[in-house]
């Protein structure tokens, strides 16, 4: 399992606390924390009891910023950095104030996100599904590649495993899941190839996988536009946790 490069500024002990408070919407952070690769910082302001006013997390190689808390800290950031990160995970009380006052406002596209956590009752129906090693899923890759345009990540086991669902011998769906902690993982990447959809494998791999993760608390993220998806995770069961938004750069 990889190791992940982080700098951290400020108390580490109240900058995970701060985290864990709402973990769901700070899953990325936390999995980039604990096991992520890529070169991570944490910047946190704290207030004058020591608890944390505002937080930043930056993926230094892919130019992405997430920030949490106090607007005016916040936007002390986002001008520092503006132009050259997109920004991901924002509440949206905090992206309207950046962007109402600020001129790279005209650099980012809005999309709106929502959060789904595990449901408190999903639904029954099953589906068979596999892990997949490394050479089968390179195998995967390559079709999706080539037949339907479709690029896959890279997986690494039990860190970010790829899940795939078969019809016969054909893969038709895959999802990742990404270890956040010992208790918690994000789904992530969920797609079914075109010609299978609406027919309920999707909702069923997905029920399937959270049924299997019963113990553990599952995290989603999903484009709200998109409809189809929606629908999924609500027939899953899956509660909707909050919305937030991301800022790309255009």
């Amino acid at each position: 399992m990889a190791k992940a490069r982080v700098r951290m500024v400020g108390n580490v002990d109240r900058i995970r606390e701060y985290l864990y408070g709402n973990r769901e919407a700070n899953a990325y952070i936390i999995r980039a924390l604990n096991y992520g690769p890529e070169p991570f910082r944490l910047e946190a302001e704290f207030d004058s009891r020591g608890g944390v006013l505002a937080l930043a997390a930056v993926w230094e190689g892919e130019k992405i910023a997430t920030l949490r808390g106090d607007r005016q800290v916040c936007r002390k950031w986002f001008a520092r950095w503006s132009g050259a990160y997109s920004f991901y995970d924002l509440e949206p009380q905090l992206a309207g104030a950046i962007l109402m006052d600020l001129r790279a406002a005209s650099q980012y596209a809005w999309r709106d996100y929502v959060v789904w956590k595990t449901p408190h009752s999903g639904g029954s129906g099953r589906i068979s599904y596999a892990k997949p090693d490394l050479a089968e899923w390179d195998r995967i890759s390559h079709l999706f590649r080539e037949k339907y345009e479709k690029v896959l990540d890279q997986v690494r086991p039990g860190d970010k495993d790829g899940l795939v669902a078969y019809q016969g011998e054909i893969p038709v769906s895959v999802m990742y899941l990404e270890k956040v902690s010992d208790t918690m993982a994000l789904i992530s990447s969920f797609y079914t190839l075109p010609g299978w959809r609406n027919q309920g494998i999707g909702t069923k791999f997905l029920q399937s996988v959270l049924e299997d993760n019963r113990g553990r608390n599952m995290v989603l993220f999903a484009v709200r536009e998109n409809k189809p998806a929606m629908a999924v995770y609500e027939k899953s069961g899956l509660v909707c946790q909050q919305e937030l938004v991301t800022l790309n750069l255009r």
